[in-house]
């Protein structure tokens, strides 16, 4: 399917894009760059894989991979979850992120429906529910004791889309 190999080569060109100016503007180089090479490790090990498994099982395999870390990509900002509910402050989520996140799912759940591709639907409604959360999160306590949480004062980004 064309629209998902396009959607997904223009996200990994601005991923790069992204790791890149990120490298620049970090202090700890050197972590970045063992990241970034473990990154490429990980990704050339699968194509090698995907190049030398049996024809008839890649798109499956290559499916299971592309869904087990889609969710893991969306399941990350919930490793804050016990903080949040703990502090009941939700400072440390970025709405914009979480608001992004839960429309991004909605729309690729809704197309996979519509193509009826498992493979992009499972992932994709497990997603929709992790970004439902960390919203659920934001709203819920980023209004904190008759004041807003410090940075919902100042982030105007948190504002416009949010609030």
């Amino acid at each position: 399917n064309w629209s998902i190999v396009t959607v997904n080569f223009c996200g990994m060109v601005l991923g790069v894009a992204y790791l890149y100016m990120y490298h620049q503007g970090s202090e700890r180089k050197d972590s970045t760059l063992v990241s970034i090479a473990g990154t490429l490790l990980i990704y050339v090990l699968v194509l090698g894989y995907l190049t030398l498994a049996n024809p008839m099982h890649t798109v499956t395999h290559l499916g299971f991979i592309c869904a087990a870390s889609s969710v893991a990509m969306n399941a990350s900002p919930l490793a804050k979850l016990s903080h949040v509910v703990r502090t009941k402050n939700a400072d440390s989520i970025s709405s914009a992120l979480a608001v992004a996140s839960l429309a991004n799912a909605i729309a690729w759940t809704f197309y996979g429906y519509v193509i009826e591709d498992a493979f992009v639907v499972v992932p994709n409604g497990i997603s929709l529910c992790l970004a439902a959360i960390q919203v659920a999160l934001v709203c819920r306590y980023s209004w904190i004791g008759g004041r807003w949480g410090a940075k919902a004062l100042h982030s105007s980004t948190s504002n416009v889309l949010f609030f």
